[in-house]
């Protein structure tokens, strides 16, 4: 029998078979995780220093040294058509353009009245003689009194005829109030207390006392107070007319055609209307004329180089002459600013390059007419302005 030669060995019982590793995780594991970090975290960290860098900005707040100036003086508006002035303002000779203008003005309103005026009730009583045929005369102020207690007295002096006989008086309330409108009443007369002729002589009405009261009354000034109003009305609406114009209501010439209202002086009523027609002449100037010549005065007499904080100009102006058949009106102005120095930026920039804050306000401090400043730099930790001029802004503070 031929023997069998085997050239592989068969494996041992309970031989465990090799682990073959996985290709990937070994590649894994090889590769460098540091290294990939690295390269991505230095661009980034590379662009927010640059980033950073071009952003870096300084903030400086100026509060500048407010001076006020206070001035008067005088100007003239004059009718530029008869001086020929093509609008223009002469500062040197204080002469501003004005313009003559005319109209016809209808106008009304309703006033009140200021008047108070206290009535005495008034009414008719019929005196009797019940005593005997005789007749019996009553002096002025004699005096009635009503069941409810009410005097009211007789003007003048009257005379009752005899037995049975009687006439009737006009009586006038004792004193003014509502109280004494009373209704029909029987009178008594108290002058006649203690004789034999009391409770003979009696007085009745027979319909209510009227009148009494407090009323409103218009008075002499309530009717020039209306006229003055519609005057200056007038004026307002031929300002209307010409609204590029100002128009002095003290410095127009009004002439009053006519005049009316709808009740008299004394008349007791609470309202009245009044109505008016005007001839007007006036001499109208443009405001902006007028604040333009007050800011070129004003600078006139200012250092050079200062400015006028703009809405601090103030202007006030009051009639001081005027002549409107030559075309004239004198003005005097107050004028009111609050000026300042102006900053020269460029040079605040320059000077203040690479300077740290304390350094910065002692510099800008230093400054003619600088009364305050802050400095605010961005980010917050660095130390130093800018070496880039355009990365300074320098804000004036002028409220």
């Amino acid at each position: 029998m031929t023997k069998k030669i085997r050239d592989i060995k068969p494996p041992k019982k309970n031989s465990k078979p090799k682990k073959i590793e996985n290709s990937s995780k070994t590649i894994k594991n090889k590769f460098n995780w540091k290294k990939l970090w690295f390269l991505i975290l230095t661009p980034i960290l590379f662009g927010g220093i640059l980033f950073f860098c071009d952003l870096t900005k300084a903030e400086i707040k100026i509060w500048p040294r407010k001076i006020e100036k206070d001035i008067s003086t005088t100007v003239e508006i004059t009718n530029k058509e008869q001086e020929g002035f093509d609008g223009e303002l002469w500062l040197d000779k204080k002469i501003i353009p004005g313009r003559i203008v005319t109209s016809t003005q209808n106008v009304n309103g309703s006033f009140e009245s200021s008047g108070i005026v206290e009535e005495k009730a008034k009414g008719v009583i019929k005196i009797y003689n019940n005593y005997s045929s005789a007749p019996q005369a009553f002096r002025a102020q004699t005096r009635l009194i009503s069941e409810e207690g009410k005097v009211f007295r007789i003007p003048e002096r009257v005379t009752v005829p005899g037995k049975p006989g009687s006439v009737d008086v006009e009586v006038v309330a004792a004193e003014p109030g509502e109280e004494y409108n009373i209704e029909p009443s029987t009178f008594s007369i108290p002058g006649l207390s203690g004789t034999a002729l009391y409770g003979q002589f009696i007085g009745k009405s027979f319909q209510k006392m009227k009148g009494g009261g407090t009323y409103p009354q218009i008075m002499e000034e309530d009717i020039n107070i209306s006229k003055r109003q519609l005057s200056k009305k007038a004026v307002d609406q031929l300002q209307k007319e010409f609204d590029q114009l100002k128009i002095l209501f003290n410095s127009a010439s009004i002439e009053i055609k006519e005049f009316n209202t709808s009740n008299k002086e004394n008349d007791k009523i609470k309202q009245f209307t009044a109505s008016l027609k005007a001839e007007i002449k006036a001499l109208g100037f443009k405001e902006s004329n007028i604040e333009n010549f007050a800011r070129a005065y004003i600078l006139d007499q200012i250092p050079t180089g200062n400015k006028i904080i703009s809405n601090t100009l103030n202007i006030d102006y009051q009639i001081k002459d005027q002549n409107l058949e030559e075309g004239k009106i004198s003005l005097k102005l107050d004028i009111f600013a609050k000026t300042y120095k102006d900053i020269k930026e460029a040079i605040i920039k320059k000077g203040l390059i690479n300077k740290n804050i304390s350094e910065a306000e002692i510099f800008l401090k230093n400054q003619e007419g600088i009364n305050d400043v802050k400095v605010n730099l961005w980010p917050f930790w660095i130390k130093q302005i800018p070496g880039n001029k355009n990365k300074i802004k320098v804000k004036l503070i002028l409220d």
